[in-house]
């Protein structure tokens, strides 16, 4: 296994742990006394720190990932499979990193898995607040690629195990993450329409 993959899997490890906080926030409240949301500063919200460097740390290792898989599509020892698996980290820590963790430190998987919500627009929390649409753009941009991926490597899965019998150890660790990407997604629920808001 190369160098460049044995740290994304480690990236993509730490961003795995960084789940387990993300997810112990609730919901900011906004004041609802108050006529306009806006007047509530991001910085006294409950836990703002917290939140602060759970979702910083995902966008930093995110960017971190990006930096190694595209480094590591010019080196010539790399086998085909070798870039593929790294694209599966990068797109698993992508997700998780860029798109999930801020959706869960602000406490809307509480919010949005048992309806719908207006209070919770994104550019009054963060990273919205900070980065502005340097956060929403990848996102928006990214998503369909992300879809096409899926599809295309579990298709690519199936043909290697029908071909080959034996899928090998990065296939199986390209489903892997795979499988973790979609698992993602039913623990975003109603994402595009709180992106959107």
């Amino acid at each position: 296994m190369k160098i460049s993959t044995r740290t994304l899997l480690v990236i993509s490890a730490v961003t795995l742990l960084l789940v387990i906080p993300a997810n112990l926030f609730q919901p900011m409240a906004f004041a609802t006394s108050m006529a306009d949301p806006w007047q509530v500063l991001p910085a006294e919200y409950p836990g703002y720190l917290l939140r602060f460097s759970v979702i910083f740390s995902g966008l930093l290792l995110t960017l971190i990932a990006l930096f190694i898989f595209i480094i590591s599509l010019f080196f010539s020892k790399h086998t085909a499979s070798d870039k593929m698996a790294n694209l599966s980290m990068f797109v698993f820590v992508f997700v998780i990193g860029w798109m999930a963790i801020p959706f869960w430190t602000n406490g809307l998987y509480h919010v949005f898995c048992c309806g719908t919500s207006s209070l919770f627009d994104p550019k009054s929390l963060l990273p919205m607040t900070i980065i502005g649409e340097v956060w929403r753009i990848p996102v928006l941009v990214l998503y369909p690629v992300l879809l096409i991926y899926l599809l295309f490597s579990l298709i690519r899965f199936i043909v290697v195990v029908i071909k080959h019998k034996n899928p090998g150890v990065y296939n199986l660790l390209i489903l892997i993450f795979n499988l973790l990407i979609i698992v993602a997604y039913f623990f975003t629920p109603r994402y595009f329409y709180w992106l959107l808001d």
